[in-house]
């Protein structure tokens, strides 16, 4: 009979993390809550443990639960761009992804086969990165990843309390963490992805269509408090890309990229100031209805492109994120300042619009080609 420990009630929560750590690394099944509802893990390198899970879930293929975007690499040396992009926008959160990998290369040499045979059908896998805080927890704890797999319900596809996962066990799951009710009552959305293009094979809690927005490119212009450079470099990127892919703005997201802007120093909701909503609108470009955004690390994260007005932005951004270094660079493509124009005269806002546009064309050639 499954034993359901209530981690709310418990004296100490963290004791009951241990034990599902202890059943986990002893081979036994252990239920843990996620977003989408409880889960039967088992620990990677138990093979009997694993053969169990299989066998619970009448053979369902497993999924990789990992503890974040870089343990992926571990486990997947090949990842493409379109990959790399889902995992950074959509971990942590309900959404397995489904690729091809390799069984000679990386963390799964070390895996037993008999459980690459689990994960792997037809050469592809699925990983996932939870946000539920107790099965995070867990996991932290644990040398390797879980391989976890739901148990459907004839009347509802996933178990979103900890009692269903046990009654439907029929008691080969030694412990259940029981953390209240799921946030979702759906499954995690399952998206597979073949080099640069995306499919999703089972909708769940993110709509295909969201998942469609996530696949774009985001190119994100920087600069302090994101009224005036940075909403400029933005609104004159859009509109480029506009022009040389002869769609509409509308259509923009459709044909492959997502265009933001946000301030070092920015509030939220702030417009875009007048003298630089007046010195775009010859352009073609209208900024009325900009509002500022602050440069969180998550949008950082998200971003493919980041341009940045001067070098102490991007300083500012490198020496907090290094690992952005890369993929942070000047707008300007000979390596100078754009100046700030506020509190200046409108013609120092028209200089700076100009020195931004012959930019953004620059940087527009870049991406499309002369």
């Amino acid at each position: 009979m499954t034993e359901i420990v209530d981690i709310r009630t418990a004296n100490e929560p963290r004791d009951v993390v241990h034990r599902a750590v202890y059943a986990l690394s002893e081979g036994e099944l252990v239920g843990l809550p996620t977003e989408t509802g409880y889960v039967a893990a088992a620990h990677l390198l138990r093979q009997p443990a694993i053969e169990r899970l299989a066998a619970l879930a009448d053979g369902s293929r497993g999924v990789l639960n990992l503890r974040g975007e870089r343990e992926l690499h571990d486990y997947v040396l090949s990842l493409g761009p379109l990959a790399e992009r889902l995992a950074r926008r959509c971990w942590p959160g309900p959404v397995i992804l489904q690729f091809p990998v390799a069984t000679d290369e990386g963390l799964l040499r070390a895996v037993p086969q008999a459980t690459r045979e689990r994960l792997i059908v037809d050469g592809e896998a699925r990983f996932q990165e939870s946000s539920d805080t107790v099965f995070r927890d867990v996991l932290k704890l644990l040398p390797s990843p879980l391989v976890t797999t739901t148990i459907d319900l004839a009347e509802r596809g996933v178990a979103v309390a900890a009692a269903e996962l046990a009654e439907r066990s029929a008691g080969r799951i030694a412990l259940c963490v029981d953390s209240g009710r799921s946030r979702f009552d759906q499954p995690a959305t399952v998206v597979r992805i073949a080099g640069d293009d995306g499919e999703v094979v089972r909708e769940g809690v993110v709509s295909a269509q969201t998942v469609s927005r996530l696949t774009r490119t985001m190119v994100l212009f920087v600069c302090t408090g994101n009224t005036c450079r940075s909403p400029m470099a933005e609104g004159l990127f859009r509109k480029l890309l506009v022009d040389r892919l002869q769609c509409s703005e509308e259509e923009l997201d459709g044909r492959g990229y997502m265009v933001l802007s946000a301030g070092l120093s920015a509030s939220s909701g702030d417009p875009a100031s007048p003298e630089s909503v007046e010195a775009v609108r010859s352009a073609g470009v209208d900024l009325t209805e900009h509002a500022s955004r602050p440069l969180t690390a998550q949008l950082l994260r998200q971003a493919d492109h980041i341009y940045t007005m001067t070098r102490g932005h991007r300083e500012s951004i490198v020496s907090s994120h290094p690992e952005l270094a890369a993929k942070t660079e000047l707008l300007s493509r000979d390596g100078r300042d754009i100046s700030d124009p506020i509190g200046q005269s409108a013609a120092a806002y028209v200089s700076a619009k100009e020195e931004i546009e012959q930019n953004v064309r620059l940087l527009v050639d870049e991406f499309l080609g002369k």
